[in-house]
């Protein structure tokens, strides 16, 4: 497959999230989904062990959260294997836990942890927190990654790396 397919075929498979996103939003009485997927650099976006580690981001999180989703969906294509659950509550608090998850486990930054309204994406913009930082720097991660700030294979390592940690804890 060559670069262009799979921009295309990447582009489609985050179709297929927001379709997925959407129907789930328009289930009664749900105010938000959350989505958790691996936050992997480059391609492929699936890895060996991404179902145990997505798994154990997710009972993590559900945990914190003190509630159960209302519905539970993974969706695995071209841009990888994510975990959609729709609850009812507060999306704001959700969006904060999130990022309580993400930042406090040293495996955390692995995953990409996302809030999700009929409204849109709850960003930690809109909440006043401060961007995720990159893998590599201390630097905003997109501003390194529009800028192409360091080498695609060095920043896969890392993402890797901390993938792994998830799937080794208990």
């Amino acid at each position: 497959m060559n670069a262009g397919e799979d921009v295309f075929r990447l582009l489609g498979a985050r179709e297929e999230r927001v379709y997925v996103q959407g129907f789930l939003l328009s289930r009664e009485g749900i105010d938000f989904v959350v989505q958790i997927s691996l936050n992997l650099p480059g391609l492929p976006k699936s890895v060996p062990g991404d179902p145990e580690a997505v798994f154990f981001a997710s009972g993590i999180l559900s945990g914190r959260l003190g509630d159960v989703p209302a519905l539970s969906v993974q969706l695995r294509n071209h841009a990888g294997l994510a975990c959609l659950m729709s609850f009812r509550g507060d999306a704001v608090r959700a969006k904060k836990t999130a990022v309580s998850v993400e930042k406090g486990f040293d495996w955390g930054r692995g995953f990409d942890i996302d809030v999700l309204t009929g409204a849109g994406p709850v960003s930690r913009e809109n909440l006043g927190m401060k961007a995720r930082k990159c893998f590599l720097c201390a630097e905003n991660a997109k501003i390194c990654a529009r800028a192409g700030a360091h080498d695609m294979e060095k920043l896969r390592e890392e993402a890797l790396r901390l993938l792994a940690l998830a799937r080794l804890r208990p």
